[in-house]
């Protein structure tokens, strides 16, 4: 807030106020600065730093892709050293370097520097409204805050920010252009290189006609068509599987310590469609392939037949292909070995889980109950 509100004063009343000011703005700093050395010492604090040190070693690791949009929560557990797992970085920018690698985050930061450096063009030509200083002083708190924080990453607060940012920069607009650079614009006007002359407020606006031919116009047509097709597929498909993957999460919720056997067995074949259905529109999903896996798990309780524990753990494999680092996937599928009376696979696996999560002692547990099984 502190860093908002020295924006909102450096474009109302320009670098004297902090001059003038100094005392109050030196003493502001120094309390900053002590209740920043007793923030340090609490846990929340130490947590950050385990996680910001965790995206730094995936942009080391993959310093060009990242691990993917939305990916930090699943890659995390390979990269941490100890602490809580988190589903982010805490520091919106470190977040977009560890998902989109240093090619992302440069192009998010030269982004903000462009809006820097158009809001300067603007200052300059002109004196921003209050409402337009008083929205620049936001943006520059959130993004300030971002730096320890993630509220970014909350639709809610992305949204109005991103919403903010396109009023600031259309809203303000340089008065007062150079009384030549307008009369040669209007004299261009009326000899016809331009289209009409739109007077806005006090300035002159001049749109320049330019006719795109036959070819470029179908190749524009298209390329809008495919976009739009692309974007609708993009979007539909996986909304549509999250639909049918909520649907059969709903059929087939099983409670804990209810009977299998109470289930009817309609809910299971319709949770089974459901599954199916959904990894036919996002076969990228984990989450459902687990819960097919876990549909062919009761099926298997149910009825004993064999041929559905094999299907389980084959949709267990595709869901860890996809989530090689999720640690209950892999002791999922130690279980289902061990249903097999496969007790080297089942180790193995567990092994697995072991190495994408070192501080779980129930699997290390397990281990142990497996090995003398075996």
């Amino acid at each position: 807030m502190i860093f908002g509100i020295c924006a909102v004063l450096y474009f109302k009343y320009g670098k004297q106020i902090f001059f003038k000011f100094r005392y109050i703005f030196i003493s502001t700093a120094v309390v900053v600065v002590v209740l920043f050395f007793f923030k340090l010492k609490e846990f929340q604090v130490y947590n950050r730093i385990l996680w910001w040190w965790g995206a730094l070693r995936m942009i080391y690791e993959r310093p060009l892709t990242g691990v993917g949009l939305g990916g930090f929560e699943t890659a995390y557990v390979k990269y941490k050293l100890v602490g809580l797992n988190s589903l982010y970085t805490h520091n919106h920018f470190l977040q977009i370097g560890a998902e989109m690698g240093v090619i992302g985050l440069v192009g998010f930061l030269w982004f903000l520097f462009r809006v820097w450096k158009h809001i300067k063009l603007l200052f300059k030509g002109s004196k921003l409204s209050s409402l337009e200083i008083g929205i620049f002083g936001s943006l520059v708190a959130v993004l300030f805050h971002n730096l320890i924080d993630y509220n970014l990453c909350i639709p809610a607060n992305a949204i109005l920010f991103w919403i903010l940012l396109g009023l600031l920069i259309s809203g303000a607009k340089p008065e007062g252009k150079n009384n030549l650079e307008d009369r040669i614009s209007l004299s261009l006007g009326h000899q016809g290189f331009l289209e009409s002359p739109m007077k806005i407020g006090g300035g002159i606006s001049i749109v320049r006609g330019h006719r795109l031919g036959r070819t470029s116009r179908l190749l524009l047509t298209a390329a809008i068509t495919f976009s739009i097709f692309g974007m609708g597929m993009g979007v539909t498909r996986p909304f549509l599987a999250s639909r049918h993957y909520e649907y059969g999460k709903r059929l087939f919720e099983i409670k804990q310590g209810e009977d299998l056997m109470k289930i009817e067995e309609k809910r299971i074949e319709k949770a089974e469609f459901e599954y199916r259905k959904a990894i036919e529109l996002d076969c990228l999903n984990s989450w459902y392939h687990q819960g097919l896996a876990e549909v062919y798990l009761a099926r298997y309780k149910r009825e004993g037949y064999s041929s559905y524990l094999d299907e389980a753990i084959i949709e267990l494999r595709e869901a860890i292909e996809r989530m090689q680092f999720y640690a209950p996937f892999h002791a999922n599928l130690s279980y289902l070995h061990e249903l097999k009376k496969d007790y080297r696979k089942a180790i193995l696996y567990m092994e697995s889980a072991i190495a994408c999560d070192r501080e779980n002692g129930d699997y290390r547990q397990r281990i142990i109950e497996l090995a003398r099984r075996m």
